[in-house]
């Protein structure tokens, strides 16, 4: 699934139209960035001339799909399969350039977009009442999605994603409580679906790793896939 704000309920739709290239039983990976529990729908966190253009992609004929701008990537697969090929067009750098200060500056300019984003003064302080309102839409686009995998009888696996300690430190334990434990465990408790927490993970917040301070670089997408594939004890692709 994605990791973009695109939402819980686009990767629902995009999992609809990809979902005949699945095998049976296979693991659906549902990764949870650190501010998915208040992403709410997709209109509430992408611009208007975003969604004005992946609607204008979609075509008259999928406007029941007007929820669901990820169908914007209907040659995903196409794409992806062109970049694997070109390397150096994988992620953004083959070696890694930056400095301390840049991981600094840069997870002090993340969170205070997200910050403007959600309306946040303080992250260790409770939900605000609109933020309330848009977890309960994250909620139940996380429950329909886990529902739709187990209907199709899938292994959906939640996975908190990893980052650098320059941004890991802007999450105290009230965030880390409020704004994802207190999210995913009652779900995952209730469907019985595993949850991997990376988040934190000491072998993974080395700025070598990532080329920003949430997003892994190529080296460190690559360690980091083989840990997530070795801990749900898959073998092969």
């Amino acid at each position: 699934m994605s990791v973009g704000r695109s939402g819980l309920d686009m990767d629902l739709e995009l999992l609809k139209t990809y979902c005949s290239s699945i095998r049976p039983h296979g693991t659906i990976i549902i990764p949870i960035m650190p501010f998915y529990s208040i992403l709410g729908k997709a209109e509430e966190t992408m611009k208007q001339s975003e969604l004005n253009i992946i609607y204008q992609s979609i075509g008259k004929e999928s406007k029941n799909h007007y929820d669901a701008p990820l169908h914007f990537w209907i040659k995903a697969r196409q794409m992806i399969k062109k970049l694997v090929r070109k390397k150096d067009r994988w992620y953004w750098h083959q070696q890694h350039p930056f400095t301390y200060k840049w991981f600094e500056n840069n997870s002090e300019e993340m969170c205070n977009s997200w910050k403007r984003q959600f309306n946040i003064e303080d992250f260790e302080l409770p939900l605000s009442h609109e933020n309330c309102r848009r977890r309960q839409f994250s909620t139940i686009h996380l429950d329909n999605l886990i529902n739709y995998c187990k209907r199709q009888e899938y292994n959906p696996v939640l996975l908190l994603m990893p980052m650098t300690n320059h941004l890991l430190k802007h999450f105290g334990n009230g965030f880390r409580d409020t704004y994802i434990y207190s999210f995913v465990n009652p779900i995952a408790n209730a469907h019985q679906v595993k949850i991997l927490d990376y988040m934190g993970d000491k072998r993974f917040i080395t700025d070598e790793l990532y080329c920003t301070s949430l997003f892994l670089n190529r080296q460190g997408a690559q360690l980091f896939t083989k840990q997530v594939l070795n801990d749900l004890n898959i073998t092969a692709l």
